[in-house]
This record gives structure tokens, C-alpha cells and sequence, in this order.
């Protein structure tokens, strides 16, 4: 019976443990840091790259079935911040990344 109770425990200790629970990726929440740049792949969707960028960025180029993002880059160089674009073209009525770059 002592087993039974060890065990059921332990179970019970270890069930939240492996419960994945979302959360955001991002470290640096108001800019995009080299890690985070390099996480994104071609494909994502702009909702998965806001999650991961924690940062929605401001849209500066949109055409039909195009659009271009700008974001904040945590480096820092002369005084003044870098730059991250990230491309998304529209597939399936679902913004998809199509292109990345940075100016650090």
C-alpha cells in the first residue's frame, strides 16, 4: 500500500512538470535580439514572429500580397540602435515570412 501511495505521488509531483505551458520566447521585450533574429525561418507565420520577437514592429512597405516589418534591434552602434526587416508575403490569406535582414 506504501508503494501504491510513493508512486501515485510522484506521478501526481511529475504530471505538472511535463505539461508544456506557452509562453513568450523573446528575452528583450521592446527590441530583437541577434538569437531571436536567427530563431525566425522562412515559412513563419507573422503571428509566430511577433511571439518570438515579442514586439510587433511597425509596417513599412505594403503591396498586393506583400508587406514589409520593421523592428527594433537591440544592438547599439554610434548611438543609435540597429534595424531588423522581415518580409511576409500573403499565402492562403496568411502572412508567411519570405525574407529576413538586420543592420546591426
Amino acid at each position: 500500500m506504501l508503494k501504491r501511495l510513493v508512486t501515485a505521488t510522484a506521478l501526481a509531483l511529475a504530471i505538472p512538470m511535463t505539461v508544456a505551458i506557452p509562453t513568450a520566447f523573446a528575452d528583450t521585450p521592446k527590441c530583437v535580439s541577434k538569437a531571436e533574429f536567427r530563431a525566425v525561418k522562412m515559412g513563419w507565420g507573422m503571428p509566430r514572429v511577433h511571439n518570438r520577437f515579442d514586439i510587433k514592429g511597425q509596417q513599412t512597405y505594403v503591396g498586393y500580397g506583400y508587406q514589409n516589418r520593421e523592428y527594433r534591434a537591440c544592438t547599439k552602434s554610434y548611438g543609435y540602435h540597429g534595424t531588423v526587416w522581415v518580409d511576409y508575403e500573403r499565402s492562403n490569406g496568411k502572412w508567411k515570412v519570405s525574407g529576413k535582414y538586420a543592420a546591426w
